[in-house]
């Protein structure tokens, strides 16, 4: 029954629908919807049963087990250790965090989808797959399209091999010389990056007739573990006698695909290429090439190679924000809890430690049993949003070890927009900014774990419409999803289609004054498109862009990188000219970006071009100022982006002539090192002898 509150709130809900197994009591009893009762004798099978019907019917606590326990002549109930243990952990405490294996599956889907055919994907499980649990989702993940599993540790390896998942197991670091039988024992592969380790290991692995698979290991400037990427072959040289060692792969680990700037990605990439390189030319098979983590498997599709190492996106957080609008994620964990307290608090008395809360009066106080000893950190105290029966609410006072309270604004309570029976980010809703504090929080002990969410008919993302009370959800710093597109999947839109779309436009008041729109001009197929901000006076006059003197000089720049303007596509940010030359507003690229983004998907060049300060850090998303980007290749998305100096700006300013002469020439050389590299590619992949897939472990 639910215990109505003073002005009809409710503090503790109805029991949850039958069938329901927290997450909580998965960890006590390793319970799922959906999975068979535990292996034993009848006595444990009824007793599994009779418990299962009793938590689904409704009874409760204390009260009920004396009740059921009750002695037919009067005495009192005696206490059996066995059936206590029978009471799921969701009545020992109420809070508890959910895992939504849902999640996970449409999150290796999502990714799979991403990668081409026949690149392999491991699912990285180790600390526990992140906090959620290793052995569901390392499950979960293969059977939605993994093909490998990455862990930490032996022991987390052995965890998976008990639990009878098959699939190869490679533990991403070299483990210690001690753990080589059970390396062989349960057909674990380790990272290998020291001679010492490796003869070893094959010296075992000849002592028992088995072979040594082992994955090489390449320091690629990251400088954590691996062979020095120039000394690889050296290292080969050193080991590869050994008859029992079996090279399966060769990888490195990016340290920056996460982040904004690209030049220390770019220099890993080169250096693991040149090893990967120099191990076939000196006759070795590297075997399954593998670098790329969550950011770079879906930011840089090009370092895919053999295999993508996915890691925290498997459990719906974003590896950067350049991500969000790349890929659509799904939140595997939500943080559930039911209210223990509820008080209305006089005007002006403090709530919780240090009083630095003090109660307007007009609101209720709720406790609940979350604190920072469960993840939810201390200095998210006065930041965090608790989601009531839908609606969300503040949190207020410091939080407390395993308890902290918000508050519930009697004035606008029940007229506030409802924040749906989602959990952090499903929608376009303020998602959280710090979900990694509880997947910590979950790592390190968090009292209740686990639950698989089958999806039901009517249900949002898996989710069931909870009655328990209370979600709660960081929220201290909200970020709001935005639409993908970046990934060019869509059919492209015919460029006099986009044309048609731009000349019809009048979104803007740019449109009033405008001559005539400045749509773009030049090769449909290029594999170089420039970009300048907006059109100016000859622009608009005659309808194209960079015409003029700095049309004149751009074309002499253009024959510095072996170019002649038909090669190249030129447009624009904007394609009206702002009065008086000025710099776009704001809301004036909003409203055109759309048709720059439709131009460069249809034309879908290799090199984007950005032409001063303003083009580059709209195609860039940087602060960083032109003087310090000129002259190096950047990415947005799958597009490498390499900024140069307007032309305008040399006509002005005569120093920058020569900057802008080297940079297009630089240009000229990116472009036939990239043709003469296809060429390579091609002719070492006609030469290659067909691959060999390794075997299965297990």
């Amino acid at each position: 029954m639910a215990q109505d509150l003073p002005n009809g709130f409710t503090g503790f809900s109805q029991r949850r629908p039958n069938g329901f197994v927290s997450a909580s009591a998965a960890m006590g009893t390793p319970r799922y919807v959906g999975e068979q009762p535990p292996a034993g004798n009848a006595a444990n099978k009824g007793a599994y049963e009779a418990a299962t019907a009793a938590f689904s019917s409704g009874a409760e606590g204390a009260f009920q087990y004396a009740r059921d326990h009750a002695r037919p002549d009067g005495e009192p109930a005696q206490f059996d250790p066995d059936k206590l243990r029978l009471i799921p952990d969701v009545d020992r405490r109420w809070s508890w965090t959910e895992i939504d294996l849902n999640a996970i599956r449409h999150n290796t889907s999502a990714v799979k989808q991403r990668i081409d055919n026949g690149v392999r994907l491991m699912a990285v499980v180790k600390a526990d797959g992140y906090g959620h649990g290793a052995v569901r989702c390392a499950k979960t993940a293969l059977n939605s399209g993994a093909d490998y599993l990455g862990v930490a540790t032996v022991n987390e390896a052995i965890e998976l091999r008990e639990a009878l998942v098959n699939a190869p197991i490679l533990v991403l670091s070299q483990p210690p010389e001690t753990a080589i039988p059970l390396l062989l024992a349960y057909k674990v592969m380790p990272s290998v990056y020291t001679s010492e380790f490796a003869i070893q290991y094959a010296e075992a692995a000849d002592a028992y007739g088995v072979r040594a698979p082992y994955h090489l290991a390449v320091n690629t400037g990251m400088n954590r573990i691996g062979v020095r990427h120039d000394e690889v072959v050296e290292f080969m040289g050193q080991v590869s006698f050994h008859r029992a060692l079996d090279l399966v792969g060769t990888f490195t680990h990016f340290a920056t695909a996460d982040s904004a700037e690209t030049l220390d990605f770019q220099i890993q990439v080169k250096r693991f290429i040149e090893a990967v390189t120099a191990l076939r030319t000196a006759g070795v098979n590297p075997g399954i090439v593998h670098a790329a983590n969550s950011a770079a498997a879906i930011r840089y599709p090009d370092v895919q190679f053999d295999m993508v190492r996915l890691g925290i996106a498997m459990y719906g957080l974003h590896p950067s924000g350049v991500t969000r609008p790349m890929i659509d994620l799904h939140p595997a964990m939500s943080v559930h809890a039911r209210i223990t307290d509820v008080r209305t608090v006089p005007m002006s008395e403090g709530v919780s430690y240090g009083m630095n809360y003090r109660s307007p009066g007009s609101v209720k106080i709720c406790t609940v049993p979350v604190g920072y000893a469960d993840g939810l950190r201390r200095g998210l105290s006065g930041r965090t949003d608790v989601i009531l029966k839908g609606q969300r609410c503040h949190q207020v006072g410091n939080i407390c070890m395993d308890q902290c309270m918000f508050e519930v604004d009697l004035r606008v309570y029940g007229r506030r927009r409802r924040a749906g029976p989602v959990v952090w980010g499903r929608r376009t809703q303020p998602a959280p900014a710090r979900s990694d504090d509880w997947r910590r929080g979950a790592a390190g002990g968090t009292r209740g774990r686990f639950r698989d969410h089958p999806r039901r008919h009517g249900e949002h993302a898996g989710h069931h419409q909870l009655r328990a009370g209370l979600r709660v959800q960081l929220a201290h710093a909200a970020r709001v999803r935005v639409g993908k597109g970046i990934r060019m999947t869509k059919p492209h839109i015919p460029l006099d289609e986009i044309r048609a779309q731009v000349e019809g436009c009048r979104k803007c008041p740019l449109a009033d004054g405008r001559t005539q729109t400045v749509f773009g001009v030049g090769n449909p197929e290029a594999r170089v498109m420039i970009i300048g901000e907006a059109p100016g006076k000859n622009e608009d006059l005659q309808g194209e862009p960079f015409v003029g003197a700095a049309g004149k000089y751009l074309n002499e720049l253009l024959a510095v990188a072996g170019l002649v303007r038909e090669d190249v596509f030129i447009a624009n940010v904007l394609k009206c000219r702002p009065p008086g030359n000025r710099d776009p507003r704001p809301e004036e690229i909003e409203l055109c970006t759309p048709y720059l983004r439709e131009q460069t998907r249809t034309i879908d060049p290799e090199f984007l071009v950005t032409l001063g300060n303003f083009s580059t850090k709209f195609i860039l998303k940087t602060d960083i100022g032109i003087t310090r980007l000129h002259g190096t290749v950047q990415r947005a998305g799958k597009f490498k982006v390499f900024p140069i100096f307007h032309p305008a700006a040399a006509l002005y300013d005569g120093s920058k002539r020569e900057a802008l002469e080297n940079d297009f020439a630089t240009l000229g050389e990116l472009l036939r090192a990239s043709e003469a590299e296809r060429a390579a590619e091609a002719a070492a992949k006609a030469a290659e002898p067909p691959h060999v897939a390794q075997p299965p472990l297990l």
